[in-house]
C-alpha cells in the first residue's frame, strides 16, 4: 500500500515549488529539470487515468463473474471482495490523485473545480487508505485460504462442511478484514485539512513527531508490509513447491500412462475387428486391471455388444480422477500475489527511505528529483496492482474464461437495454 501522504502535492503556485530546487541548480538547469518533471507527471497522470478506467471496468466484470452461481467457492468470496476494495480505491485515486494533479496544472483555468477537489481531499484520502489496506489483507487471506485448502486436503475430504458453509465462513473473515482496515485507518482522518486562507495542508497533529512515528513507522511498516509480505512469501513458496512436486509426479507416471494408452488402443483394435459368431443378441464383458493402481481396485469394464457379425459397439468406463489440488486456481493466485509483490515492493523501499532520511532532513527529500520521480512511479504501480487482477483471472483461470464467455453476451444485452430506457 503506497502511502499517498508521501507523494508531494502540487503547490497552489508552481513558482513556489520551483523555488525549492533553486538552491541546488542554476536557473537554466532548474527550468530544464522543472519542465521535464512536469511533462513526466502529466504523462504519468494520463497513463494512470487510462489504467484506472480499465481497472474500474475489470473489477466490475470480475465481481459479476466471481459471484455467479457457477463460481461459488470460498476462494472466489475473497477475490470478489478484493474486486470491491480495488474498485472503491481506484475511484478515490481517480479523484484525489489523477484529477487533482491534472486540474492543479491548470488551476488558473479551473479555480472552482480545483478548490472543490482540495475540499474533498481530506475526506477521500482516508477512504482510499482504508480500502488499500483491505486489499492487502484480502490478498493475504486468499493466499492463506488456498494454502490451508491444500495442506489439509485429506481432512477436508473427510469433513462434512458444504461449499455453502465454507463460503459463509469466508464472508465472515472478509467482514472482519474490512473492520480491521477501518480501525487501522482512523488516524488518517486527522491527516489533512483545508481552509480558504491556508489551502490544503497537513494538520498540526499530523506534523508532530509522535504522530509520524506511531502512524507511519510503528503501525504502517509492520501491518502494511512486514507481516503481510512474510505470510505471502511462506504460503506462496509452499504453493509453488506443491505444484512442482505434482509436475514431477506426473512425469514419473508418464511411462505408465503411455502403456495404458497402448493397452486401450490394442483393445479397441481387437474389438473393432470382424467377429464370427452365430448369436445375434450376445454380450461379452472383459475386465482389465488398471496399471496405475497397485491394488487393482479400479478396473476398466469393457462391454462389447455383438448385434451384427461385422459391427461391435464399445463402452469403456474409466475411473474418475479426483485431485485435491486445483492447479489452475493455485497458479492464478500465485500470479495475483506475484503482481502484488512487484507493485508494492518499491513502495516499501520508498517508505523505508522516507523513515530513515526524510524524517531528519525534509528539505533534502523535497529537493531530490530522484525521489519525486520514484513517488510518481510507485503511485502508478499501485494503480496497476488494483487494476490488473482481472488480467490474471483471464490468463490463468479456464473456468473464469468459460463463465466470462457465457455471461458476456448477457451483460452486453443488459447494458444495451438500460441505455434504451
Amino acid at each position: 500500500m503506497t502511502n499517498l501522504s508521501n507523494i508531494p502535492l502540487y503547490f497552489p503556485d508552481n513558482q513556489s515549488l520551483m523555488g525549492i530546487y533553486s538552491s541546488n541548480f542554476s536557473q537554466v538547469e532548474q527550468l530544464i529539470q522543472w519542465e521535464i518533471y512536469i511533462k513526466f507527471r502529466l504523462f504519468s497522470s494520463l497513463i494512470s487515468l487510462a489504467i484506472i478506467f480499465i481497472g474500474l471496468v475489470g473489477n466490475l466484470v470480475s465481481f459479476l463473474i466471481l459471484t455467479s452461481p457457477k463460481m461459488r467457492i470460498s476462494t472466489n468470496v475473497f477475490l470478489s471482495s478484493l474486486c470491491v476494495s480495488g474498485f472503491i480505491a481506484l475511484f478515490g485515486l481517480l479523484i484525489n490523485s489523477v484529477l487533482y494533479e491534472l486540474i492543479a496544472m491548470y488551476q488558473e483555468k479551473f479555480p472552482e473545480l480545483f478548490t472543490l477537489l482540495c475540499r474533498l481531499y481530506p475526506y477521500i484520502y482516508p477512504i482510499i487508505t482504508t480500502f488499500q489496506m483491505a486489499s492487502i489483507l484480502l490478498t493475504v487471506c486468499v493466499s492463506v485460504n488456498q494454502f490451508l485448502y491444500i495442506y489439509f486436503s485429506k481432512l477436508r475430504s473427510q469433513s462434512k462442511n458444504s461449499t455453502k458453509q465454507e463460503c459463509q465462513r469466508a464472508l465472515k473473515i472478509v467482514v472482519l478484514m474490512f473492520l480491521i482496515s477501518i480501525i487501522y485507518c482512523i488516524p488518517y482522518w486527522l491527516k489533512f485539512t483545508y481552509s480558504d486562507e491556508t489551502g490544503l495542508q497537513e494538520t498540526e497533529i499530523a506534523r508532530t513527531n509522535l504522530f509520524q512515528k506511531i502512524v507511519h513507522f510503528y503501525m504502517y511498516l509492520p501491518i502494511a508490509y512486514i507481516i503481510p509480505f512474510s505470510i505471502l512469501i511462506f504460503t506462496n513458496a509452499y504453493l509453488i513447491a506443491t505444484i512442482a512436486m505434482k509436475n514431477k509426479r506426473q512425469e514419473r507416471l508418464g511411462i505408465k500412462e503411455k502403456k495404458l494408452k497402448e493397452n486401450e488402443e490394442e483393445i479397441e483394435d481387437i474389438c473393432s475387428s470382424p467377429i464370427k459368431h452365430q448369436s445375434t443378441n450376445s454380450l461379452m464383458t472383459v475386465t482389465l486391471k488398471n496399471p496405475l493402481k497397485s491394488n487393482g481396485a479400479n478396473l476398466y469394464k469393457l462391454s462389447v455388444s455383438l448385434n451384427k457379425p461385422t459391427h461391435s459397439s464399445i463402452k469403456i468406463k474409466k475411473p474418475k480422477k479426483e485431485s485435491t489440488l486445483n492447479k489452475s486456481v493455485t497458479i492464478m493466485l500465485i500470479a495475483v500475489v506475484f503482481l502484488f509483490f512487484i507493485c508494492q515492493f518499491p513502495a516499501l523501499i520508498l517508505h523505508i527511505v522516507q523513515s530513515m532520511v526524510c524524517s531528519s532532513d525534509t528539505d533534502r527529500c523535497n529537493s531530490s528529483y530522484l525521489l519525486n520521480y520514484c513517488y510518481v512511479i510507485s503511485k502508478m504501480l499501485l494503480i496497476i496492482n488494483l487494476s490488473f487482477n482481472f488480467v490474471c483471472y483471464c490468463l490463468f483461470s479456464p473456468k473464469f474464461r468459460l463463465v466470462l464467455r457465457e455471461s458476456l453476451p448477457k451483460l452486453i444485452l443488459c447494458c444495451s437495454e438500460n441505455n434504451l430506457y
